[in-house]
């Protein structure tokens, strides 16, 4: 009872200091990607027309209800979408908390896996209540892990909520991360198809059923996101081929350096004056982290009775490549150390927690040794790079909200300024739609206009 009570606990007290973050460091006023959506959606948020076309699940369908309920009832908040991001991440601490008391895994796994769950090494994310979305996708993912972790066990029987579970994820909410999540169950549903082998027809059929409930929805979505346009502002437009030509290194360091990110934020990377050869080393030692894991789990065939570890460390492990395959058009080697990505990689960090704690039982029964010692080395570094990066968002909230404050002046006074301040103030690329977003929201006396109503 105690331990299923600072369970629940944990979590909360992690929303709870996340709410008070952004209380904080934000103020409710539009910036960046708000400045698109504003344009986009506000002009009437109850109609669909914006939705109805070829890309409509690109747009993550969810949306449409939030902002309705966002605009009626709190006159299009900004910090509003930021604790709805934050309870998203509560809701991935209940269902980690959860997974742990079960497992019977010790106290001190769950508080790292809070600490890892509720740093500010994602602030950027936080503070940008535009992707509120994302943080409620991965509730999603880590509520899918857990139940199909409970199905393979035997501990739950909910078969036609584990088809349901990917249909609504897919088509409504996962959006740009759909891709590595589908990837992630299919490999799942194939490792357990394989575990019984074609002779089980009862089997194969269930397994079958699972795999279309995944493949079918993503095959909707890829084919939507083919109809749609991306903004991808400062991307080069040289091909794959000719940047590898002039640059063979790049990809690499893009792929180790992002690793490297959830040691130590890139901002105190910078402060502390780190070089590079210590950046990469970091960056070498939690991808060695994530060998050891996978280790773990192939040689002591965990993920047979233990999906969720599994599940989160080969999604955080995708999520790294996905970025690197992704982002290189940027041609910048730390640009997937970025604060905004920390959400999908910290994924990763909690699979090979939880992987290590769970092979420490399985090895203290059998009087086993394994790689622990090493893992254990990688993440105490990694939980006091956290704890930094914590410790320094905290300091610099202060800075933020007056960074933010001093962008709600220059939305009130939009009219006297020109398009290159717009520009450089609210963190868009144009400045001209940065004063029609704000043209709109003064119409309607919304977000920090909302005060004249």
């Amino acid at each position: 009872m105690i331990r299923k009570s600072i369970a629940f606990l944990l979590p909360l007290i992690g929303f709870l200091f996340v709410a008070a973050y952004i209380r904080n460091a934000t103020v409710n006023v539009i910036y960046t990607d708000y400045t698109r959506l504003v344009n986009t959606y506000l002009t009437d948020v109850f109609s669909f027309r914006p939705y109805m076309g070829a890309d409509i699940l690109t747009r993550i369908p969810l949306n449409y209800v939030q902002r309705i309920v966002n605009v009626v009832f709190f006159s299009y908040s900004t910090t509003f979408d930021m604790i709805l991001g934050g309870a998203g991440l509560f809701f991935m601490g209940l269902i980690t908390a959860r997974y742990i008391v079960i497992k019977g895994l010790p106290l001190r796994i769950l508080f790292l896996s809070m600490i890892f769950l509720f740093s500010l090494n994602k602030w950027e994310m936080m503070t940008n209540g535009s992707g509120w979305i994302h943080f409620f996708a991965f509730a999603c993912f880590f509520f899918h892990y857990y139940l199909l972790d409970a199905v393979a066990s035997g501990r739950s029987k909910r078969e036609r909520l584990l088809l349901l579970v990917p249909v609504f994820t897919i088509l409504l909410v996962a959006g740009p991360y759909s891709g590595v999540y589908a990837l992630t169950v299919f490999l799942a549903y194939l490792l357990l198809l394989l575990k019984k082998g074609p002779g089980d027809l009862p089997h194969l059929h269930r397994q079958l059923l699972r795999l279309v409930s995944v493949c079918l929805p993503l095959f909707l979505y890829m084919l939507s996101r083919h109809y749609s346009v991306e903004e991808h502002a400062g991307a080069t437009t040289e091909g794959l081929g000719t940047v590898f030509q002039k640059n063979p290194l790049l990809f690499l360091q893009l792929f180790i350096k992002s690793f490297a990110s959830m040691m130590l934020g890139a901002e105190d990377m910078e402060r502390l004056g780190l070089t590079e050869g210590m950046i990469y080393l970091m960056g070498v030692l939690v991808l060695l982290a994530y060998g050891c894991a996978f280790w773990m789990q192939f040689s002591n065939r965990l993920y047979e009775k233990h999906l969720f570890p599994f599940l989160l460390l080969l999604s955080g492990f995708l999520n790294h490549v996905l970025i690197t395959l992704s982002r290189w058009i940027f041609l910048r080697s730390d640009y997937a150390m970025s604060s905004r990505y920390a959400l999908q990689y910290h994924v990763g960090i909690l699979g090979i927690l939880l992987t290590a704690g769970l092979c420490r039982l399985s090895r203290r029964k059998e009087k086993k040794r394994g790689p622990g010692l090493a893992i254990a080395f990688v993440l105490a570094l990694c939980v006091a790079g956290n704890l930094y990066t914590t410790a320094s968002e905290l300091d610099k909230a202060k800075y933020r909200q007056e960074n933010f404050r001093r962008m709600a002046a220059a939305a009130l006074d939009y009219k006297n300024r020109t398009d290159a301040e717009l520009k450089e103030i609210f963190q868009y690329h144009s400045g001209a739609k940065t004063r029609e977003a704000l043209a709109i929201l003064e119409a309607q006396r919304l977000n920090v206009f909302s005060g004249e109503r």
